[in-house]
């Protein structure tokens, strides 16, 4: 027991991620991801909003007083 890497039980599949994340310099910050992902939006977004498009370009406009953790792991393909 103790190499269990699941932190999260009640988390679906995807987890909550955001590369593009902008905060207000308020107190509380009102952090929001601009993410665009296609089809959907990260799992902890309550507020999905998509394009009609195909693939659709979905962005979540949640606004939270943090970032989630960084969704591209350190490669930049851009």
């Amino acid at each position: 027991s103790g190499d269990h890497h699941q932190d999260f039980t009640d988390e679906p599949s995807e987890e909550a991620c955001c590369d593009q994340c902008e905060c207000t310099k308020s107190i509380p910050p009102q952090c929001r991801c601009s993410d665009v992902r296609l089809n959907s939006c990260h799992s902890a977004c309550k507020s999905c909003a998509c394009t009609f498009s195909i693939p659709a370009q979905c962005f979540c406009g949640d606004i939270n007083d943090f970032c989630y953790k960084p969704c591209k792991s350190d490669s930049h393909d851009d």
